[in-house]
């Protein structure tokens, strides 16, 4: 589909053509018959049997888009419109015009300084004019050759949320479980390790729904004692003798859903006196210590910090990516939108395909009349693609949670572009 409104302009497409050159030019069809002219950026990803000749691929579509700057990494599974390939072979791209905008591209030995010296590397790179013009830098990252977590750190704090200040997105690779197998692609070069990214500066708006997928139980607790990622006393009780009373007070449906693991999240406003879903970060909670009453997370975790256990099951999940797109759709349909969804998440945990791709474009098809709205049933799945949508299952998601960015497991990050006058 064409992008709404008048400036920007998007497309998606996707082949599951094994032939790299059948698959190109479906692509390159697909593009140019929704958009006018050579788009300024193309977003890939690849996935089986092209995900090792991503970059060859990824060449030959910008040759024959012309496109201006393109960006991509393999992957386990890709996804555009309501389809999901998970597993098997396909290209996906999202294709944009934008005018206004300036793309400036991060190359891997730039943000290899920016995870080494932090962000005044990242700020040097963009230019002297970006305050105020910067909108929002994507990464695709390499997960065994990149310290993804300092990288994210070096960019966070040039990217910190502030009114409608720029934010930081991504995912990490999937395209393979040994060293060396991903592909990740920048304009015409590509490299099988670190990490690539491009900026934006201009006339755009990037919102960002992070859907963490989980559901608080218990009651908010305070860190009082750690040791690194051992959380060693809650509330000034020993963790373990606290997780397990918690657990003890579920009710049965509850404890079954326990069987998808036991989650910790991190108060990102202790300031506020009523906390929701979208004011933790989840964290895994990886074991216990018997002797030490520990209890092992995901996470370092300081003293005084707020926490609260948390679960996740597939009805869980779509419950809160819904709620995230109810507070997308106040702002209309987005000219185009990129999904970064987990490799866990998919139809090995929803039990259907398809599950995220359709749950975003069904929240953004026209306004139903009051009496087919009234008719009950089951949730419609869309004939037709309302929002030019593309993306991957990543090894990682990067998204926002309050005004900082994180590496995610098992989380759908979403990225909707808009207009800045908000149409």
């Amino acid at each position: 589909m064409p992008s709404h409104g008048q400036g920007l302009r998007f497309a998606h497409a996707i082949s599951i053509r094994r032939d790299a050159a059948a698959a190109t030019t479906q692509l390159a069809k697909a593009i140019s018959s929704k958009l006018e002219g050579p788009p300024d950026l193309l977003m890939i990803n690849a996935s089986g049997d092209h995900a090792l000749g991503a970059a060859d691929l990824a060449t030959m579509l910008r040759h024959e888009t012309q496109a201006r700057s393109v960006i991509g990494c393999s992957a386990a599974g890709v996804l555009a419109g309501t389809a999901e390939i998970e597993q098997k072979t396909g290209v996906s791209v999202l294709a944009a015009s934008l005018p206004g905008v300036e793309i400036v591209p991060l190359s891997r030995d730039t943000l290899r300084k920016v995870s080494d010296e932090g962000t005044e590397a990242f700020i040097r790179h963009l230019p002297a004019d970006h305050a105020g013009r910067h909108a929002a830098t994507v990464v695709f990252a390499d997960p065994f050759s990149t310290p993804v977590a300092s990288l994210i750190t070096g960019l966070g704090a040039a990217h910190t949320r502030s009114g409608e200040g720029p934010v930081l997105f991504g995912g990490v690779a999937s395209g393979a479980e040994t060293p060396g197998g991903n592909t990740l692609i920048l304009d015409d070069d590509a490299c099988f390790e670190g990490a690539v990214g491009l900026a934006l500066l201009g006339d755009l708006r990037c919102d960002i729904a992070v859907s963490q997928g989980c559901r608080p139980i218990g009651p908010n607790l305070t860190v009082t004692r750690a040791k690194g990622n051992l959380l060693l006393r809650l509330d000034d009780r020993p963790a373990l003798e606290v997780l397990r009373a918690v657990v003890h007070g579920l009710g049965e449906r509850d404890r079954k859903l326990l069987a998808g693991g036991l989650f910790l999240g991190r108060s990102i406003h202790d300031s506020k006196a009523h906390l929701g879903r979208g004011d933790y970060l989840i964290r895994n909670v990886v074991g216990a210590d018997e002797d030490s009453g520990g209890v092992a997370v995901a996470d370092i975790l300081p003293e005084g910090a707020t926490v609260r256990l948390h679960f996740r099951d597939a009805t869980t999940a779509t419950e809160d990516l819904e709620l995230l797109l109810d507070a997308q759709q106040l702002h209309g349909p987005p000219a185009g939108a990129f999904l970064v969804t987990c490799n866990g998440r998919g139809e090995r945990f929803f039990g259907k395909q398809n599950h995220d791709s359709v749950t975003i474009q069904r929240a953004f098809l026209p306004a139903e009349s009051g009496s087919e709205a009234a008719k009950s049933g089951e949730a419609i799945t869309p004939p037709s693609a309302p929002v030019p949508l593309a993306g991957f299952f990543a090894a990682g998601e990067i998204g926002p949670i309050g005004d900082q960015s994180f590496l995610h497991g098992y989380t759908a990050c979403l990225a909707c572009f808009r207009e800045t006058d908000g149409n």
